[in-house]
């Protein structure tokens, strides 16, 4: 080994697990914000109701029904053609 490769310092061996636990509280802290600067009340007109709510609930509520229909379509059933040999 050459001197420049003993000097390189090597991360250490519990990053990774430092990193994933600091994740979610990194994700704590951005939804916090997100519903902080999201606070003001909104009017939602669908079809004959009418209703006020916050801008976050709103969005969250959108990503729930978002990812509910994305899972729907994921889980209907595919054809698969066979193939003529």
């Amino acid at each position: 080994m050459t001197n420049s490769e003993e000097n390189t310092p090597t991360p250490p061996r519990n990053a990774p697990s430092q990193f994933k636990k600091a994740l979610p509280l990194i994700l704590l802290a951005f939804v916090i914000i997100f519903i902080v600067q999201n606070l003001a009340s909104v009017e939602v007109n669908f079809l004959f109701w009418t209703m006020r709510m916050p801008r976050a609930a709103l969005v969250v509520l959108l990503v729930f029904v978002g990812f509910s229909v994305g899972m729907l379509f994921n889980r209907a059933p595919t054809r698969h053609h066979a193939q003529d040999d």
